[in-house]
């Protein structure tokens, strides 16, 4: 599998050597930055490393990443500090908790992310692509990065946080969004804090009241919280509001952002997303523009990696993960693995095609992470980007400008964000 030597080289992370990378704190350590992981993981199965009286345990292997996020994810569950920085940022949600009480949660929001649901949210998507690509056409040039937060955000209010149809774009978020994007990418739990006041609109305007009666948030006012079969107390619907507007927009957002972007970038490839769109085919199973998006999550994947604090003993190539390490399990590190790819920092979505022998393994490519712990609103997701691309590559012709785009790059947080703009000029078809 080879790449034409003109092809645009998506941005990268500086990694540095193992021997130069110091952790100051635990603080600094858990938080994933360009200067926090060493540029061997993209080599190595895995790397230990010694953080005062504990063992860091980082994985970059799909076998291991396989035993211990499903096979063993009881023995490896989330870890406690990863709770308490979930904790601190959205209080008592999905991201904030373990165990029992996490799972109940998933429960309860489980319907929510199936079924009609998923219907549902692609009929959002669309209409309300639709009306954004209308402003899109009329800007001409702009910034891929903004206006699909701000879009995912809108689908978000209309669905999970709204009565399951597409009212027109809302300004209230689309003031909330000019404010995140502002915010320093890096900070996220003073971000949450930006989101929170949606999440407070949401439940002081009596907007709850418009939710499907299956939807737990319509309980978010109810002192009793939600006594449905999985109950949840008001406080955890509280969190859960802004758990919902936070990871429901940003993580759709970027890969939106990014997909379109580098599509932008590589006009054969947008030819056949187009042809494909035309012929209403592009959300088939094997369609080539699922392939684009893997690859886009392949390159910058929504959650960078995911800590589990390990119970038990596990041999993972010469090293011995022993009760009581923390392990990382890096999916950035996974994804662009030099043993586990061909050509790993290029953007090749051929490479998820039906006949390609990539990954080589499922569990090379983990966008959503995965197991018991993996991302509930994965379906929805799908169903959200595919309309969403699908409906402006009906309508545009995206240009992103080479020269301009080699100067992106890239800012790991939470997720992996474009140091700058992602620019594009919009052309109608």
């Amino acid at each position: 599998m080879t790449i034409s030597q003109n092809r645009f080289l998506p941005p990268v992370l500086s990694l540095p050597d193992l021997d130069a990378l110091e952790w100051k704190s635990m603080a600094e350590m858990i938080r994933f930055r360009e200067n926090s992981r060493p540029k061997e993981l993209l080599d190595e199965q895995v790397i230990v490393k010694q953080m005062g009286k504990r063992q860091i345990v980082l994985i970059a292997d799909p076998v291991a990443a396989e035993e211990i996020l499903f096979r063993r994810a009881d023995q490896f569950p989330k870890a406690a500090i990863q709770k308490k920085l979930g904790h601190a940022a959205f209080g008592p949600g999905l991201s904030g908790t373990v165990g029992a009480q996490n799972q109940r949660q998933r429960h309860a929001f489980k319907p929510l992310m199936v079924g009609e649901q998923v219907r549902i949210m692609a009929e959002v998507a669309k209409e309300a692509a639709d009306a954004a690509v209308s402003r899109y056409l009329k800007a001409g040039r702009i910034d891929l990065g903004y206006e699909m937060a701000e879009l995912a955000m809108q689908i978000i209010w209309a669905t999970l946080l709204g009565p399951g149809r597409y009212e027109g774009r809302d300004p209230i978020v689309a003031e909330v969004i000019t404010e995140l994007y502002a915010h320093p990418k890096g900070d996220f739990i003073s971000a949450t804090g930006i989101v929170r006041r949606l999440a407070d609109h949401f439940e002081e305007s009596g907007r709850w009241k418009r939710l499907a009666d299956d939807n737990p948030l319509a309980a978010i006012t109810n002192p009793d919280g939600w006594t449905g079969k999985h109950p949840m107390s008001q406080e955890e619907l509280r969190a859960n509001a802004v758990v919902m507007a936070a990871s429901g927009h940003v993580t759709t957002g970027l890969t939106l952002a990014w997909s379109a972007w580098l599509l932008g970038l590589f006009p054969d490839d947008q030819r056949r997303v187009v042809q494909e769109v035309d012929n209403d085919e592009h959300q088939e199973s094997g369609s080539f523009l699922r392939q684009v998006v893997n690859e886009t999550l392949r390159l910058f994947p929504p959650g960078a990696e995911t800590m589990r604090d390990a119970l038990s003993t596990m041999q993972v190539a010469d090293q011995t993960i022993n009760p009581g390490d923390l392990v990382i399990v890096s999916f950035y590190a996974l994804h662009r693995h030099h043993r586990l790819w061909q050509n790993p920092d290029a953007f090749q979505p051929q490479r998820f095609a039906a006949e390609s022998p990539e990954p080589v393994m499922p569990t090379a490519f983990l966008p959503f992470s995965g197991g018991p712990g993996g991302c509930l609103g994965e379906r929805l997701a799908w169903a959200e980007m595919l309309a969403v691309l699908g409906t402006l590559f009906r309508h545009t012709r995206v240009e992103t400008d080479p020269v301009e785009a080699d100067k992106v790059g890239l800012c790991p947080g939470t997720c992996i964000y474009p140091e700058g703009a992602l620019r594009a000029q919009l052309h109608p078809r």
